[in-house]
């Protein structure tokens, strides 16, 4: 993870302490985490998930289908989901270690939202998730979307969803569809497809896909009553940057209050310590585990499975960018590159000071575009073109280049530095 463009910051979680326990063969992140920030290595026990053959792999099993075509929501108590319809071959679900609602979404009664004066629980450099609409600007804390994955608001009178998913370091923002009057409300469903988790419609328990897949539109029911009506999410776009930068371009925001009726501790991101098969601590986002099948790997060593690239939907196709080495080009500047396409020129913007990247086309109108790892970008988009303005050359520096497809590397880059502020909000 969208018709409407989507801009990502995924890359500042590394810092933030956290823990995960696995418990009863299923991964159950802090969910329940006790009082006073204590991790749950302190007070559950380890047990090893199902052997997928590699270590990398340990906790993805496939899900398990019965003769009426549901998969049983494992370990929830609950019912199941139909995927008697389902728009994508059952081989390629799988089941996450949370099963159904253990990851808790946060629903109208739990999402409440305070003034940017009001925010003092934030630090300049926490990172926030900001969205835009009709007018109206508000903020997501990231450690309360690393919690509950799937917050459903109102921003501008319009039921949205803000949805994170830590195995992909995807975050997207939907526009709710309603359906009879009544609007859909999205939970955790402990299913999983195209490298990120599931969600599940509380009205018609069909199963969502915000990321898409191949030939698969993002923000789509794949099975259950909601793909037979054919209804739809419609992305927002978002932007993740620091706090004190979110609140310097839009000092009016709200942002959403930690005050949530859980009794979580929201000072760290639960992903950045799990546990892995050999009872060692490890950060998600960089270290060996992927939460995917091993099918999904990118077996051609194009890039490492977690690179954080920024992927843009584009009308000649899908084209990534790796984002980290740009922004380490630009340090604490601003700087555009330019590229030829059919579209025209493309520019892509990246600014310093926000760690923000983005792609935008003739008329300064950006395409869908998201960050997310790699792998997920790539198994969703098989065709997708690599672009790299900016070439990782010995020692860890950087130099300014193109490389236009996996294999090109004779392509250049127009690079200037003198973009509007403008390229970073619209």
């Amino acid at each position: 993870m969208q018709q409407r463009p989507i801009q990502c910051y995924a890359g500042a979680i590394a810092g933030i302490l956290a823990a995960l326990a696995i418990v009863g063969g299923l991964w159950v992140a802090a969910y329940r985490a006790p009082e006073g920030g204590r991790t749950l290595n302190e007070t559950a026990s380890l047990t090893a998930g199902s052997d997928s053959g590699s270590e990398r792999h340990w906790m993805i099993t496939p899900v398990q289908v019965s003769d009426d075509h549901t998969v049983p929501a494992s370990g929830s108590g609950q019912s199941g989901f139909f995927v008697g319809n389902c728009a994508v071959p059952i081989e390629h679900l799988y089941q996450l270690p949370a099963a159904r609602d253990e990851v808790q979404a946060l629903y109208a009664d739990a999402v409440h939202s305070v003034g940017a004066e009001e925010a003092q629980w934030l630090s300049d450099d926490d990172l926030v998730v900001g969205v835009r609409l009709y007018g109206h600007a508000r903020c997501y804390p990231h450690n309360i979307l690393a919690r509950h994955s799937l917050v459903n608001d109102q921003l501008g009178g319009q039921p949205i969803l803000v949805y994170y998913d830590p195995p992909s370091a995807t975050y997207m923002a939907f526009e709710r569809p309603v359906r009879a009057d009544e609007t859909l409300d999205f939970g955790s469903s402990g299913i999983g497809y195209g490298g990120a988790g599931l969600a599940y419609d509380r009205q018609t328990e069909s199963l969502w896909t915000a990321i898409g897949g191949p030939a698969l539109d993002m923000g789509q029911p794949l099975s259950g009553p909601a793909r037979e009506e054919q209804l739809g999410l419609a992305p927002v776009a978002v932007e993740a940057m620091t706090w004190a930068a979110w609140r310097k371009l839009w000092p009016d925001t709200t942002v959403m209050s930690p005050q949530t009726g859980h009794d979580f501790d929201y000072s760290f991101d639960p992903y950045t310590r799990v546990l892995g098969p050999d009872g060692q601590a490890l950060d998600y986002y960089y270290g060996g585990l992927l939460l995917a099948p091993e099918w999904m790997s990118d077996a051609t060593g194009t890039l490492p499975d977690k690179t954080d690239v920024l992927g843009v939907l584009l009308p000649d196709g899908p084209l990534a960018i790796p984002v980290q080495p740009v922004l380490s080009a630009v340090a604490d500047g601003h700087k555009t590159f330019t590229r030829d396409s059919p579209l025209g020129q493309l520019q892509l913007v990246a600014d310093g000071p926000t760690r923000s990247i983005h792609v935008t086309t003739p008329g300064n109108v950006r395409p869908p575009q998201l960050r997310q790892m790699w792998f997920a970008w790539r198994w969703c988009h098989p065709e997708t073109e690599l672009w790299q303005p900016v070439e990782v050359v010995g020692g860890g520096s950087t130099t300014d280049a193109s490389l236009s497809g996996a294999d090109a590397s004779d392509a250049t880059a127009d690079v200037t530095s003198d973009a509007t502020s403008d390229d970073i909000t619209d």
